[in-house]
């Protein structure tokens, strides 16, 4: 569309705007002239019974000059709405959206599709036909010319190939077919309250597989095991060249017998190029030649009879020496009590995620010099305190590099000397429904003395804290007590995110003289 094209329809839609704004003064004129008439109360309401009726109404037995002026503000109304109909219409030719370039329409394109990959939806009305999802490039190229003329050319757009049990059989090949010769995400989702029968998994596999030479990705998400042993099966003696980022999900919403499983084979073929793995409540073969060289390790309840042994993940560590992120949640690895093993060395290692009731003997066999990120999740007060004491041994340079630590879902004691000194350095702080409180009482600065009165220089836990999150309860009171405390000796947070329903109206309005408001997300105000 030409410019002088865009003014023209700017001109038309300022002439009807006009005309629209008439017809509403003119409507609230007729509505002051209706409620002059005695009995316009009782008109309106038989006129809407009449509507919700489906009947036609006459107005016999009223005033026929009632009648005429509440048929001409129908007709008036109707006017009016039809007109703001039309510029609405118009609108949507000038919108800045239509002048945008092409690529950079492809791009946004691309994002959406990425991004709802993930987002499944239940088809109203089919409660056990498992997931269903309406594919993003489907629903851009219906909505006009120049958006389907973009998503048929965006081969990208098609790459990323979401599968459901619940959603058109044609969807996997058409999204082959338009991705060209692009490398392809594959996402199996079969969740569903029954079990999917064998012909629904092979159909769709049946137009996947041909193609696993340009597979990229491939995750599997199932509530029955049956499934996975399935999906397993016809995987187990592939090869996939391209291949950077397998995932197997075992749910646990399906039977009790649908806890756990074991995978014996997986892309035997070859996968040289595989750098991330994820499994829940999936073993694989972990001597297998393709878990080798990984940048990531995603561990998430490995059962009793399908943990690994000490020997099987130092192994599973040993031939990944640049591993960069290590996720160990609930059950993963068999370690039993009062035996000493020997260290695991993780040289690369940047981020690590670590959970269950063997924290503390797990962190003591890692060693991470690099490490950067580590959360602690589901941790019990007992394995806190034996971790504080752990620490409290430890020395300081265990985690030189460590800037960032989470907390989640850990029932925290008041943190050991051993445990601030080891956190020292971070500058980061995350407590996602812990012991926030015991964290309070340790960021404000204090100084200490000795018994022979002798003090030391004013310090906070965490001397180096820029970033602090708390979505958790806390005592606005402490809180903010907290803040000021370590602005007024020179160890200020720069942004503060706290959960919202603890506070007041009034506590943030004291919140404001040293932060800067915005939601729910605190910003220390500029200097």
């Amino acid at each position: 569309m030409k410019w002088s094209e865009r003014a023209d329809i700017k001109a038309i839609i300022t002439e009807l705007d006009s005309r629209a704004n008439h017809r509403t003064s003119y409507q609230q004129s007729l509505v002051m002239q209706i409620q002059e008439y005695p009995e316009w109360e009782s008109f309106v309401a038989a006129h809407e019974e009449a509507q919700r009726l489906g009947i036609a109404f006459n107005g016999q037995g009223y005033d026929k000059d009632l009648c005429t002026t509440f048929r001409e503000f129908q007709q008036v109304k109707t006017s009016a709405a039809r007109i703001r109909v039309t510029v609405a219409e118009l609108e949507t030719l000038i919108a800045p959206l239509q002048f945008m370039p092409e690529e950079v329409l492809s791009l946004i394109f691309q994002l959406a599709s990425i991004d709802s990959r993930t987002i499944p939806q239940q088809i109203p009305g089919h409660p056990r036909s498992g997931t269903a999802f309406q594919p993003i490039p489907l629903i851009i190229a219906s909505v006009s010319r120049r958006w389907r003329s973009i998503a048929l050319k965006t081969s990208a757009l098609w790459a990323n190939v979401y599968v459901a049990m619940a959603r058109p059989t044609c969807w996997p090949q058409l999204a082959i077919q338009k991705s060209g010769k692009r490398k392809l995400e594959i996402t199996l989702d079969c969740r569903a309250m029954d079990c999917p029968v064998a012909f629904q998994l092979d159909r769709f596999l049946d137009e996947l597989l041909p193609h696993v030479e340009r597979w990229s990705a491939v995750s599997v998400v199932a509530d029955h095991c049956k499934v996975l042993d399935n999906i397993g099966a016809r995987l187990a003696l592939l090869a996939s060249p391209n291949l950077q980022d397998i995932r197997f999900t075992l749910t646990g919403r399906g039977p009790t017998e649908d806890q756990h499983i074991t995978i014996p084979a997986l892309f035997a073929g070859g996968a040289p190029q595989l750098a991330r793995v994820r499994v829940d409540s999936v073993a694989l073969s972990w001597n297998s030649p393709i878990l080798t060289n990984l940048d990531t390790l995603d561990l998430r309840w490995l059962w009793s009879d399908t943990k690994l042994s000490y020997g099987e993940f130092h192994a599973l560590m040993k031939v990944s020496p640049t591993l960069t992120t290590l996720v160990l949640r609930g059950f993963y690895v068999q370690l039993l009590p009062a035996t000493n093993y020997a260290p695991i060395h993780a040289p690369a290692l940047r981020h690590l995620e670590i959970s269950g009731d063997s924290v503390c003997a797990m962190l003591s066999l890692l060693v991470t010099p690099s490490l950067n990120s580590l959360l602690l999740a589901n941790v019990d007060e007992s394995e806190f305190r034996v971790l504080g004491n752990f620490f409290e041994s430890s020395k300081m340079s265990r985690y030189p590099s460590l800037s960032s630590l989470t907390l989640l879902n850990v029932k925290t004691s008041k943190p050991t000397p051993g445990f601030l000194e080891v956190m020292s350095n971070i500058t980061e702080l995350t407590i996602i429904n812990a012991g926030s409180e015991d964290f309070l009482a340790v960021l404000r600065a204090r100084q200490e003395c000795d018994d022979d009165e002798s003090c030391g220089p004013v310090m906070p836990a965490f001397p180096y804290l820029r970033n602090l999150t708390l979505l958790h309860d806390v005592d606005p009171e402490t809180l903010l007590d907290m803040v000021r405390n370590r602005k007024e000796h020179d160890f200020p947070l720069e942004s503060l995110i706290v959960h919202a329903g603890s506070l007041g109206s009034d506590f943030q309005q004291q919140l404001q003289q040293y932060l800067r408001v915005d939601g729910i997300y605190y910003r220390i105000a500029d200097q």
